[in-house]
């Protein structure tokens, strides 16, 4: 897979498996960062990882139905 590619991301098995690995680097980093701030800044990070994975759930269930 060449940098930029976002093939992935179309389908919910990607969705999910981005979103478990950004919501871990996120979780890491907040556990690793030093001040307040920067916990908070990474806890963003794991917000985004929660909704991709969200998403690829919400995704898989509608092909599951439809």
């Amino acid at each position: 897979m060449r940098f930029g590619q976002t093939h992935v991301l179309k389908t919910a098995k990607g969705k999910l498996a981005v979103g478990a690995i950004v919501l871990l680097i996120g979780a890491l980093a907040a556990l690793a960062a030093p001040t307040a701030a920067d916990r908070l800044l990474c806890g963003a990070v794991v917000l985004v990882g929660a909704a991709l994975a969200a998403f690829g759930i919400r995704q898989d269930r509608a092909e599951k139905q439809g």
